[in-house]
């Protein structure tokens, strides 16, 4: 599927019956977006974004902070290098 227009969303997830949803936006952004996916009927949301985010209760919500994730593999290769020696 091709989105030329992003206020097509709500249309699109209606018709396809979409209801999980992966977000990867600048954390500034984040929040508005996952408003206009929630009220077409977006129930699960997976976050990349570097901020948290209020839903609805009825909406199923995982968060992953990448930058974390990226520090923490650094950590264990100095650690596995430093070990090596």
């Amino acid at each position: 599927m091709v989105l030329e227009d992003p206020s097509d969303l709500p249309e699109i997830i209606c018709e396809e019956q979409i209801e999980l949803w992966l977000i990867r936006l600048p954390g500034a952004a984040v929040q508005a977006v996952v408003d206009s996916l929630v009220e077409p009927g977006i129930r699960c949301l997976y976050n990349f974004a570097p901020r948290h985010v209020e839903t609805p209760k009825n909406v199923g919500y995982v968060s992953m902070d990448l930058g974390v994730e990226l520090e923490l593999l650094a950590f264990l290769l100095s650690r596995r290098e430093s070990n090596s020696e």
